[in-house]
């Protein structure tokens, strides 16, 4: 069970989960935990509906008035096995904001590229489940 928090405006909180199968290959599994906006998480665990976006890239401005002042979930593997070596992380992103480029751009007059906007991500929390030993490479 992982407890996991965000605040100042998150976009959706993800548990991105990895693990080596049977034959030795890299898995992975993005579970999506917490969303705001009435943006719903289906069964599988993903959320189908887009984070909004709110900015006008003809004034190199956004309103910041989607998503949440904080989000927040306790969150269980559904797929758990204490004898799988696994790592985790969670990762929250932000609504999408204006390239500094586009910034740039319109405030000094000129083309705004075409790469217009970013959308930042933080990576807060890291844990192994399943290594036992020093030795274990993985």
């Amino acid at each position: 069970m992982r407890c996991v928090t965000h605040w100042r405006k998150p976009g959706p909180i993800q548990i991105i989960k990895g693990w080596l199968d049977e034959n030795g290959k890299t898995q992975e599994r993005i579970y999506d935990v917490a969303v705001s906006d009435g943006r719903n998480i289906g069964a599988d665990g993903r959320c189908k509906t887009p984070v909004g976006n709110t900015v006008d890239v003809a004034t190199a401005s956004f309103t910041n008035t989607i998503g949440a002042s904080e989000l927040g979930t306790v969150w269980t593997d559904p797929d758990f096995d204490p004898g799988q070596k696994a790592f985790y992380y969670a990762r929250s992103s932000r609504y999408p904001t204006p390239r500094w480029t586009t910034i740039d751009a319109f405030r000094f007059g000129v083309a705004i590229p075409e790469v217009r906007l970013c959308q930042h991500r933080n990576v807060p929390i890291h844990h192994r489940s399943g290594i036992h030993r020093e030795n274990d490479k993985f």
